[in-house]
């Protein structure tokens, strides 16, 4: 094996390749830390967190998930602000990329940079429910979603930090705080719960989130749209195996409830 030739196509991929305005910012240089955070992840909640807790009452966290969650509400409703400030002055149907260092550009990238930060965060959500035994709730679904974001948003501030693909964290925070507001009122326990009949709404609301990615996304193979059209092959067969996935969580979990009470 040729080291040289090895390192140099590490250096054009992560440093050539790479956007340099991201360069310096932690976890952005090159993926192996990123890769450690993730495979630290999946060892805890698949494989050392279950095995730890096997012996172990589960771990009271009511006042640690609801300090969290409200916390992600509040960061999921800034990232939203910003990112719909930038977007009142992009163009929605096809937004090309910038590689200029203008004010706005530089907001968008560290917004950007911040919805990537708060992915990371969102790994949280899973050790929780390792250490109240709920393990069921680790599913596939679940885990793959988390690090997909991770992962591909990644990518995205390392190569495209702004423009078209940018939508989707718009569109996302917003959801979040849909989401993290439910799980902050479903932490308050049985007196709450009964009022959250609208939880099956949040799945609805995902699957409209990825049908409206998918066609928004779509947009760049446009021949007069300005936006490389390579981020299509990572986003839209993505948000295709989201959806269905998705989808197949609504049909076991509501669906079946509807036929157990006819």
């Amino acid at each position: 094996m040729d080291f040289n030739k090895s390192q140099s196509h590490w250096d054009y991929m992560f440093n050539e390749l790479g956007d340099p305005r991201t360069a310096s910012l932690f976890l952005m240089n090159n993926p192996i830390l990123l890769i450690c955070i993730i495979g630290a992840y999946l060892y805890f909640v698949l494989h050392w967190g279950p095995k730890y807790m096997k012996s172990r009452q589960p771990y009271e966290l009511k006042y640690v998930i609801i300090s969290y969650n409200t916390i992600q509400i509040l960061i999921n409703l800034y990232l939203f602000g910003r990112l719909l400030y930038l977007w009142l002055d992009y163009n929605w149907i096809c937004q090309p990329f910038d590689d200029s260092t203008s004010q706005p550009t530089m907001m968008m990238i560290q917004t950007c940079y911040m919805y990537f930060l708060n992915k990371i965060m969102d790994l949280v959500d899973t050790v929780f429910f390792v250490l109240r035994k709920k393990q069921s709730q680790v599913s596939f679904l679940h885990v793959w979603h988390h690090c997909i974001m991770v992962s591909f948003t990644w990518i995205g501030i390392k190569y495209l930090p702004n423009g078209h693909g940018t939508f989707y964290g718009l569109i996302n925070s917003f959801v979040h705080v849909l989401l993290y507001l439910y799980y902050l009122l479903a932490a308050f326990g049985p007196k709450i719960q009964k009022y959250l009949w609208w939880k099956k709404y949040l799945t609805t609301m995902q699957l409209i989130q990825f049908g409206i990615v998918i066609v928004h996304e779509l947009l760049t193979l446009a021949p007069n749209c300005n936006y490389p059209a390579w981020t299509t092959l990572f986003i839209t067969p993505n948000g295709v195996v989201f959806t269905i996935l998705f989808l197949n969580f609504y049909k076991q979990k509501y669906k079946t409830k509807t036929e157990k009470s006819t």
